[in-house]
């Protein structure tokens, strides 16, 4: 016969996972700077978050991520120091299209702030926050 008050976790027969989910890989065929950015999503999120369902999506976001970060560290400095207005111009809107295509990459795998939440429920989260920059 059992004694007065909890069980323990032991006594309850509790099943805990000790299999560790593993997190997606990136493909073999990606590119170091676009695999570096797969590894940085990926941690990001629960280990089990991106199905295989997801991982082309996953793969374009980051080529699209790698060629902005390459437009933006290599390409355009340059231009600017030619002083190459017309030019810069064109790699701005480039930029601008890239931009664009990561935006709707992310909302559609569902990793931005505005895509996890109902428009109630962003409100709602927004008004509760983390900590502010401020009190650090």
């Amino acid at each position: 016969m059992e004694g007065p008050g909890r069980r323990s976790v032991n006594a309850r027969g509790t099943v805990v996972n000790l299999v560790p989910v593993q997190r997606s890989e990136p493909a073999n065929y990606l590119s170091a700077d676009e695999a570096a950015v797969w590894r940085k999503i990926v941690a990001s999120q629960p280990p089990d978050y991106f199905g295989a369902e997801t991982h082309h999506l996953l793969e374009s976001l980051c080529r699209h991520v790698a060629m902005m970060q390459w437009l933006d560290s290599t390409r355009l400095p340059v231009l600017r120091q030619q002083g190459k207005d017309a030019e810069v111009r064109a790699w701005l809107a480039e930029m601008r299209e890239e931009s664009k295509l990561i935006k709707m990459l992310s909302t559609s795998l569902r990793i931005t702030n505005r895509s996890k939440y109902q428009p109630r429920g962003a409100w709602t989260a927004s008004k509760r926050g983390g900590p502010k920059p401020w009190d650090n």
